[in-house]
């Protein structure tokens, strides 16, 4: 007894198809017995697996799902900003990408393309101990070595006022919460540092060649002794000017005798 094939025809492209190809969805229509991708939508594909509500939002705005949509996690706020499309940033101090690489078959090369799902950025230090990330801009273009701290203020509080920067309030280079940040004047931001320690004032600047004790020894030597500054400079290994600076309390003017 010969097996009885069974065909039925499809809705979208009226073919007659047999159970196999139904179940792999039609190889021309690409509908048969499916739903549209997104969950919760049980609308009929037209085109990329999405219902035609979903996909004219792909089309428009790069995205099928809704612009409200963000990472899930319910203890963090997220907001975007309008020069870097396809990004999200935490009130945490995570940064999103919905961006993904593609690769065309038989054409070199990948290009960039808007996906449905979020991942965390990796947000290395900068040689200055500030947390960095690279993103594409609005133009097409990556903008590399921006600031997270930077980011996370402008996404949430707003555009860096004029003769503002953005401040630390713990002086922790790298706690990039929203808690931690605050725009203010570099007089503040400076006042910050010397409360915390983090400033380069002294034996703290990586070209420094003298310690807060040397300088104190100069002072000391010039005061109190009949030496020149000649033959102190030579002491310490420095020039006579840079003495003449330190005595005069021009350079290394935070330190008392």
């Amino acid at each position: 007894m010969s097996d009885r094939i069974v065909l039925r025809e499809c809705r979208q492209c009226k073919i007659p198809k047999n159970r196999s190809e139904f179940a792999h969805r039609c190889s021309i229509c690409r509908t048969c017995n499916s739903s549209c991708s997104i969950d919760g939508c049980g609308g009929r594909p037209i085109g990329r697996g999405l219902c035609s509500k979903h996909y004219q939002r792909l089309m428009s705005t790069g995205s099928a799902r809704d612009q409200n949509h963000r990472p899930r996690d319910p203890d963090v706020e997220y907001q975007e900003l309008p020069d870097f499309p396809g990004y999200c940033f935490g009130n945490d101090g995570s940064v999103w990408s919905r961006w993904i690489k593609t690769v065309t078959p038989g054409r070199p090369g990948s290009s960039s393309a808007l996906s449905d799902e979020w991942r965390k950025l990796k947000t290395p230090k900068s040689s200055r101990g500030y947390l960095q990330v690279s993103l594409k801009n609005a133009s097409g273009s990556v903008s590399r070595g921006l600031r997270v701290h930077q980011l996370i203020l402008t996404a949430f509080i707003g555009p860096m006022p004029d003769g503002q920067e953005a401040c630390h309030n713990d002086g922790d280079r790298i706690n990039c919460r929203l808690s931690n940040l605050r725009w203010g004047t570099k007089h503040e931001n400076m006042k910050d540092k010397n409360i915390h320690g983090t400033d380069n004032r002294g034996s703290s600047h990586p070209m420094a060649r003298l310690t807060e004790t040397d300088v104190r020894v100069i002072r000391a030597l010039n005061e109190h002794t009949s030496l020149s500054r000649n033959q102190i400079a030579e002491s310490f290994c420095i020039s006579a000017g840079q003495v003449w600076k330190i005595v005069k309390r021009i350079s290394w003017k935070h330190i008392d005798d």
